[in-house]
């Protein structure tokens, strides 16, 4: 009985000591950086830097706050937080996408129809391309890469589609017409098919755009349509590790979740308020998707469930494979939030996860379990 009773002590001493790891290590902030930025990073692993477009924010004579942005980009260290560069680009510029393999940013510039090439070796502007015979003098917002062929992807508003440009030649080199007069705003790249999921903004004089059209990179043409279930698409992440899509959905307060290989919504996870942000964490294989009121939710990829919701405020979020953080845009400020309390697990694991709750249930139970046991051997020792 002594031999029962000191393991017991031992697993009870290890799953208090666990509790006590969970409840301390908690998904949180470790930095942030006061900063009047856009809605759009862009992480450069060659450099180490966040790019982020910036803005002016000051209270005019009358007391009116005034803001807007000022043609910069600027590149900040992951290490030591500094600005390491501040480039001058185009008018209004809007949207970010770092090419890994010319270690070069592309900055979209909505007001001027254009998109600005930048060194990241120079901090310079190495090429300028007018895309205004398509997009019509800043009807441009989002770019993404695509890894596989070195071209960016930029959907165009007053075009009605993407506009495809080689990172080679810096030129055009393809247009996708949408048809029925959309309005593309996000994109998705998905390495493991090599295709592009392209969302719309749901426009008061517009219907709702209640699903996402797939471009092939192979054929430069959209391939299949995924209906949405009268949502909207606003941001999404893909997710290497499932070969799925992930997208918040605002109307419906759902995150969805879409499969590369049927191109159909295959779940849908609810959440609260109006879910935001979005990043891929994929060493934690789980998602963290922030919404409009201050909360972060952190998803696994393998339950489809919500393991743990923070108070970090968010409305962009992205993945930083150099310092293993994710980078959040909230509260006028770059934001690293540290993953170090979520279990790791190999990317083909199906232990599922443990928040701290669930190691102190544990811990209840084992001191329950001990405390009979003691009882029991109390009452036979006395009768």
């Amino acid at each position: 009985m002594k031999k029962t009773n000191s393991l017991l002590v031992i697993i009870l001493t290890v799953l208090i000591f666990l509790t006590v790891a969970n409840l301390v290590q908690a998904v949180e902030i470790v930095k942030s950086i006061p900063l009047n930025v856009g809605t759009t990073l862009a992480y450069d692993s060659y450099k180490g830097a966040i790019w982020v477009t910036t803005y002016y924010s000051y209270v005019n004579e009358i007391g009116m706050h005034v803001s807007g942005p000022t043609n910069t980009v600027s590149a900040i260290s992951d290490s030591n937080y500094k600005v390491l560069a501040n480039v001058t680009v185009g008018q209004n510029p809007s949207s970010i996408a770092y090419d890994s393999a010319l270690h070069e940013i592309y900055v979209t510039n909505q007001g001027a129809g254009t998109v600005s090439v930048i060194s990241d070796k120079s901090n310079s502007v190495v090429a300028t391309i007018d895309l205004n015979a398509n997009a019509n003098h800043g009807g441009i917002s989002n770019i993404v890469y695509d890894s596989g062929k070195g071209e960016m992807f930029v959907s165009s508003y007053t075009y009605g589609g993407v506009i495809v440009i080689s990172d080679t030649t810096k030129q055009v080199v393809a247009t996708i017409p949408l048809g029925n007069d959309p309005y593309p705003t996000g994109l998705i790249y998905d390495s493991g098919k090599g295709e592009i999921y392209v969302s719309y903004a749901g426009l008061p004089e517009k219907n709702p755009a209640s699903f996402m059209s797939v471009i092939s990179d192979a054929t430069n043409s959209v391939i299949a349509t995924v209906p949405l279930d009268n949502g909207i698409a606003d941001v999404g992440a893909y997710d290497p590790a499932t070969g799925e899509i992930y997208i918040t959905n605002p109307i419906n307060s759902s995150l969805l979740v879409i499969s590369d290989q049927t191109h159909t919504v295959v779940d849908s996870i609810p959440l609260e308020h109006y879910p935001m942000g979005i990043g891929y964490d994929p060493v934690k294989r789980v998602l963290f998707v922030g919404n409009a009121y201050s909360t972060t939710y952190i998803i696994s990829d393998r339950t489809k469930s919500v393991i743990e919701d923070v108070p970090i405020s968010s409305v962009l979020m992205l993945y930083d494979s150099g310092r293993n953080v994710m980078l959040d845009l909230g509260n006028a400020s770059i934001q690293f939030v540290s993953d170090d309390s979520l279990p790791s697990v190999s990317p083909t694991s199906s232990i599922p996860e443990f928040p701290a709750i669930a190691v102190l249930t544990l811990s209840v139970a084992a001191l329950f379990v001990a405390v009979k046991l003691k009882h029991r051997k109390t009452v036979s020792f006395d009768s």
